[in-house]
Parts: C-alpha cells; structure tokens; sequence
C-alpha cells in the first residue's frame, strides 16, 4: 500500500498487487498528497487482506485522566474512504473490546494525549489487530458513538480545552442499542464513484426521533468541484442493530436529493445485502460485491407489483384533481376511467383501480394481486408515503405527463400509465435512437485534465490508461474499455473540463 505520510480521508492511498500498478499507482497518490495536504512524501507499507476498520474512541483531560466510549465498525469503504459506519461493531466480542481499549489508552496516555481522540486498527478475520493511525481531533463518524453513548463530545471536548477535569468516570458510560451513519457523497454509483457537481435544486431530509443528520447545505447550495464531494451524514438509532439498519433504508427513501447525483440509493442497497445483515464484511466488500459500481436502473426488483400499484394510485391521483377543475366546457368535461394500463418497458400490465367508501382506501387490482392503499399524499410533493396492506412504505416519485419515475429502496424504475386505447397506440411509436458515443473518450466529470497518456495515432489496448482528471481532491484514471487507436486529441493538460466534453476521438 502507496500512502500519504500527512495524508486522511483516503486520499493520496493507492494499493498495488503487482509492479506494474505500482508504478501506475505511485505518482497518482504523490500528486494527490500534494494537492490534498501540500506535503508529497508518502510510504509503503504491507496491504492486510479481507481486513475490518476498527477503531476506539478515547476521551481524556490534562490531568491523565481517561475513559473510552466504545468501538466503530468502518469497514464499509470506496477508494479507502469510509461509507457507512456503526456502533457497537457486530464483529468485536468483549475479549477482543478489552485487548484494543487497553492499547489504545495506553498510546493516549504515552504521548501526552488529552481532548477526544480516535485510534484505528486494522483487525484480520482471526481477530488479530494492528495499529493503524491515530487521529488526534473529532472524527465525520462520532454522532453513531453520541448516539449510543449519550455522551456529547464537543461538549467533553470544549470542557477539557478549558482546562476542566473529566467528570465522566469508566463505570459512568452506559452502552445502549445500535446506531449507522451512512455518508450521503454527490457522486455517481454507476461510474465508479465519479464527483457530481451543480446545484441542488431540490433538497429534503428525512426527520424522525430515530433520525439525526448533520449536514452542511440547503436547497440551492452549490457542489463545487473544488472540496470534498460530502453532503451529509444520515444517522439513525434503535434497540438493535436490525432495527437501526431497517430505519437507515427508510430514513433514504425519505431523503429526497434533485441536481447532482448521490450515492444514496447505493447506500440502501448496501445495507440490504446479506453479508451486511450478518456483519460479514471487510474493506474490501464493495470492490468485491460492487466491482462496476452499482446502476439502481438496472438493479433487479423482486416485487414490481406493488410499483405497479404506486404508479396507477399517483396517475389517478392527478387525473382526479384534473376533472375537478371548475368552469371546464359543457360537453369536454373530463372523466377518470378506473382501468389503466402499465408500461414497463416491453411489458404491459393491465390494472384496475377503485375508491373504496367502506375503509376510505383506494383498492388497486392487478392480473393475480389485489392492494389496498391509503394515502394523505399532497400531489406534486417528491416523496410519497403510503399505508399498503397495513404495512407503510416511502418512495421518491418524479412525474412528467403519464411517465412515473419511482424510487424505492435503492432501485428506480420507470413507468408510463396509460389508456387502453393510449397503449394500443404507444405499441406503434418509433423509439428515438441513441446517439452513437462509442468513438469518443468523453469527461465523466467536471475537472482539470492532470495528465494526458496518449498522443495522436497510438494503438490502445483494453483497460490502458488514457488521461488523469482531478476533481474534489481526487486523481481520477481513467482507462481504455476496448482496443482503439487515437483519432484526435481535443484538448491539453491543464484544461478545465466540463461533464460529457470530448477529450479524444478514436478511429
């Protein structure tokens, strides 16, 4: 592992398995050490395999006085920068908590430390661990500690800079229930983690009393390209931890982000596999489980039914505000017929929906399934929340005419509700073709072009570099995905890039 010696965050990190990537690597974390910390020493080190990011949080004064409050699990990672973290770790029994307390406080306590700190270990399968680094402020990842502590840490930290001793003794923390944070990055899943940048047009958190966020901007801030591409951090807490990660999901499909893309549907997918559910994982889960990233396009959805249902229930929704408009002209009022047609891509599914006096429910009826469905749902509002089948659900909804783009659980799909005779008609449209973009290397992101690789009238292999770009104080590569040879170079290193600008053309 090629490290930054001032470096954090991951940045200025790179891992090589052999020398050929090595030297790939080697430059690219030097120059991100530098632009990142202005420092561009870095150091090797050995790479520990299929390891889990530990670390204790420690909590002392002026006086030597010291108390911990417990371990975080941050083994979720992209580019060696933290994803998703808990408290307590499902991973770290009470032996193996004692082993890394004890040598954690014993480092605080040898330097002279005092205020809140955090030491991290890199801990193996075997429950081996070693010292990784430790951090001498407050970490992105405290509020999952506050939040089954009770401790407030600024608050402990402001006291002990003032010079006042630890009120807080070992036997006064009490560990209670679990909480996650999940970092919500404007970046793009699908392109392997690639910075979004522009402004959020539309901006809503999710609230609740298991809910905390901590955030940094509103509707109509802008993301630069020029900072850390974090919007917020998303807690949440309960008893346990299957309960904490259930309220993660829902707190995500609640928290509704238009103008950049976000890793938020990325998240929801993550804590709804297995292997998360059984704390089974390492750092090194999401280049495993998600080598191409993750599109929610293209995510198989199970139950798309009850979308069905969603799509028809919002459709008819807006075509009942419509009818009820005033002053429409005798003879072309409009009418709401109850049988409707849902297009999913080549697929068609006929649904029939009825208002339901009894219960004050909407009854929706597809080929083989029925689903009741209550709503207090303002149309036009983003985020739409539905009791179906005495179970509630939350999904984040986009309109345009009879097409419906819903979002739920970390996968989108998109729907068109017609008429019959609208579907009948729709069989016979000429699909718009897509524009051919396969002879262009096009920018990913926003950025300066750092380096170019190649020149005119070079033969590429696949998976070659082509050009570096940096964006959000991250050296991006970007790599050849087939054999090409270079038709024309567009541009010159130092350039500043705008997303989808060509950069090369290929023969």
């Amino acid at each position: 592992m090629v490290k930054a010696s001032a470096g954090g965050g991951g940045k200025g990190m790179r891992i090589a398995f052999s020398e050929k990537e090595l030297r790939e690597n080697f430059n690219s974390a030097v120059n991100e050490a530098r632009s990142s910390f202005g420092d561009e020493r870095v150091f090797i080190e050995k790479y520990i395999e299929f390891p889990k990011h530990i670390e204790i949080q420690v909590l002392g004064d002026q006086f030597g006085n010291f108390i911990h409050l417990g371990e975080r699990e941050c083994s979720i990672q992209r580019r060696h920068q933290k994803v998703i973290e808990e408290a307590p770790s499902s991973f770290v029994d009470k032996k193996l908590r004692e082993k890394m307390v004890d040598q954690a406080i014993k480092l605080a306590k040898a330097v002279g430390y005092y205020s809140a700190g955090t030491v991290e270990f890199v801990v193996d399968k075997n429950k081996n661990f070693y010292f990784l680094e430790m951090n001498t402020r407050l970490q992105v990842e405290h509020p999952v500690t506050e939040l089954v502590t009770g401790i407030d840490l600024v608050e402990e930290m402001i006291r002990v800079a003032y010079g006042d001793e630890l009120k807080l003794k070992q036997q006064d923390i009490k560990f209670s229930g679990n909480a996650i944070e999940c970092r919500i990055y404007a970046e793009d899943s699908s392109k392997n983690f690639l910075p979004s940048i522009g402004r959020l047009t539309r901006y809503i958190e999710p609230v609740g009393k298991n809910i905390r966020i901590d955030s940094g901007v509103v509707e109509g801030s802008e993301i630069t390209m020029f900072y850390d591409p974090m919007i917020s951090k998303l807690c949440t807490y309960s008893s346990d931890r299957r309960n904490a990660i259930k309220e993660m999901i829902n707190a995500l499909d609640r928290y509704y982000i238009e103008g950049v893309e976000t890793n938020r549907d990325f998240l929801s997918k993550i804590l709804q596999h297995k292997n998360f559910e059984d704390g089974l994982y390492s750092t090194s889960f999401i280049s495993e489980q998600y080598k191409d990233g993750y599109d929610s396009f293209s995510d198989e959805i199970k139950n798309k039914d009850v979308l069905y249902a969603v799509a028809t229930f919002l459709n008819f929704q807006y075509l009942l505000r419509a009818a009820s408009i005033s002053n429409q002209l005798k003879g072309f009022n409009k009418t709401v017929g109850n049988i409707w047609n849902v297009i999913d891509g080549k697929n068609s599914v006929s649904v029939k929906i009825n208002y339901n006096n009894f219960n004050n429910n909407f009854d929706v009826y597809l080929p083989e399934k029925h689903f009741s469905i209550k709503s207090n749902w303002k149309i036009g509002y983003p985020l739409f929340s539905a009791i179906i089948d005495n179970k509630l659900h939350y999904f984040t909804i986009q309109r345009n005419g009879p097409k419906f783009r819903i979002n739920h659980k970390g996968s989108i799909i998109d729907l068109l509700v017609l008429s019959e005779r609208h579907s009948d008609l729709n069989k016979i449209m000429i699909p718009r073709k897509e524009e051919d973009k396969s002879k262009f290397l096009l920018a990913p992101m926003p950025g300066l072009l750092v380096s170019l690789l190649v020149k005119e009238g070079d033969s590429i292999e696949e998976n070659e570099p082509l050009a570096i770009v940096e964006a959000m104080k991250m050296e991006n590569i970007i790599k050849s995905d087939k054999k090409v040879k270079i038709k024309k170079v567009n541009c010159k290193e130092g350039d500043s890039l705008e997303v989808d600008q060509i950069i090369l053309e290929f023969y």
